[in-house]
């Protein structure tokens, strides 16, 4: 299957409050440990869950949910929409 290539206003990766606004106060307090932590490797989700507290079911829920409201089509997509969006830094 080929796949366009990443378009920023695809998924609106332009700074901008409306993600904020998009997104729940849980959604954007675990939206860097979801993006830092890969939830595809083995035992990914469960890693994730750990740190956060809550169950490998709830994260899967939770990055569905992200890919959803940030309108990304996986998970690179919703990296760069975060970095882009003010949302994570590279330095914290």
């Amino acid at each position: 299957m080929r796949r366009e290539p990443f378009s920023g206003s695809a998924i609106g990766v332009a700074p901008q409050p409306s993600v904020v606004r998009v997104l729940t106060d849980s959604l954007l307090a675990e939206l860097p440990c979801v993006i830092r932590l890969p939830s595809h490797a083995p035992r990914g989700a469960r890693r994730i869950a750990a740190r956060l507290f809550i169950g490998p079911a709830t994260v899967k829920t939770h990055v569905a949910r992200l890919l959803t409201k940030l309108d990304a089509r996986d998970r690179v997509h919703l990296v760069i929409a975060a970095y882009a969006a003010g949302l994570v830094s590279a330095s914290g």
